[in-house]
């Protein structure tokens, strides 16, 4: 009798389970996760909502002289007062849509920020990014190396002593985020907070959201037949 042996490279158990979920998620769904994310705001919002004061969208009307975080008039992007200081004592920030990655395996996730804030040695005003699998529990994304050059003022209301975004020039920051992975309902926000001292500089601002799959595609599938001698 013929022995039919089947091999499988590199067929891990979270590759499998990337194709298990694409079957689950077309059968109930009729579509894929939504990967790849690529928000680059230029001529929509993306359905990011600003949740409150400060944050604005759109590109600054200042024509001297040009803020440093100025790109142009065509580039748009998200900012805590395009054309003003940033408030005192306040937690403000931008929210995402939600998102269905249960096909992800390994997604990494890049956002693009400029950070100009009161700042001093024990602490400051400051900006950083979290996700949430609920929309009501936050957790904060940071890289390796940390992404963050700060840290929130110990007299602010909001996330005193947490790490943040203070004094960066426009730079994308990525870092793999396995928490998402698996996940249907998914969102992000990029959230600014200030203490009640003072409100030097330009605040936070952000572009070109994205979220993609780093994991490496499934391997072609190998069979072999064992011939009777």
């Amino acid at each position: 009798m013929i022995n039919k042996l089947i091999k499988l490279k590199a067929m891990k158990n979270k590759l499998l389970r990337f194709l298990l979920l694409n079957l689950f998620v077309v059968a109930t769904l009729g579509v894929f996760a939504q990967l790849p994310v690529s928000h680059d705001f230029n001529t929509t919002q993306n359905n990011w909502v600003i949740s409150t004061v400060d944050f604005e969208y759109g590109v600054t009307s200042l024509n001297a002289p040009v803020p440093a975080y100025d790109k142009g008039p065509a580039d748009k992007f998200f900012m805590t007062g395009l054309d003003a200081a940033y408030s005192n004592n306040v937690m403000t920030s931008v929210v995402s849509e939600t998102f269905n990655f249960l096909t992800a395996v390994t997604p990494q996730v890049s956002i693009d920020i400029y950070a100009d804030c009161d700042f001093i040695v024990f602490g400051g005003d400051g900006g950083f990014l979290e996700y949430s699998l609920d929309g009501s529990t936050w957790v904060a994304i940071d890289g390796t190396p940390t992404w963050y050059d700060g840290t929130v003022s110990p007299i602010s209301a909001n996330y005193a002593g947490s790490a943040c975004w203070a004094t960066q020039s426009w730079t994308t920051f990525t870092a793999i985020v396995p928490a998402i992975a698996g996940e249907s309902t998914v969102s992000f926000r990029v959230v600014f907070v200030s203490d009640p001292t003072s409100n030097s500089g330009a605040g936070i601002g952000f572009d070109n959201f994205g979220v993609i799959e780093t994991a490496p595609p499934v391997d072609d599938m190998t069979i072999a037949y064992d011939s009777p001698v």
